[in-house]
């Protein structure tokens, strides 16, 4: 299923990408409401991610809202974690602490 539109924008996060030093650009992080995939019981939430990499529209999907909600939040997650790697570590923001971007970390393979 492709995605065209976040619909209604639940919550916006705000990251700070550092780029040599003094430049910053904008990272927006967007969740969009759960809604209900067609045919189905099912539900979806939709994210984008702007200002760094694809702004491609991207979702995950659940049995219930909350699952979809966990699952954006999880998949969030990771795809931040990639891009602060991506920029070596140059994306913040203002509630974490270093290497902190707010959403659920990736588990650590040893």
């Amino acid at each position: 299923m492709e995605i065209k539109d976040l619909g209604d924008v639940m919550a916006v996060r705000e990251l700070s990408l550092s780029e040599g030093g003094t430049d910053h650009r904008v990272v927006l992080v967007k969740l969009g409401m759960p809604r209900q995939l067609p045919d189905s019981t099912c539900y979806f939430v939709p994210f984008q991610i702007t200002g760094v990499g694809s702004e491609k529209i991207r979702y995950e999907a659940g049995v219930d809202a909350f699952q979809a909600i966990q699952l954006a939040m999880q998949t969030l997650g990771v795809y931040l974690n990639k891009i602060n790697q991506d920029v070596s570590g140059g994306l913040t923001w203002e509630g974490g602490d270093v290497g902190d971007l707010g959403f659920p970390s990736p588990p650590v393979s040893e």
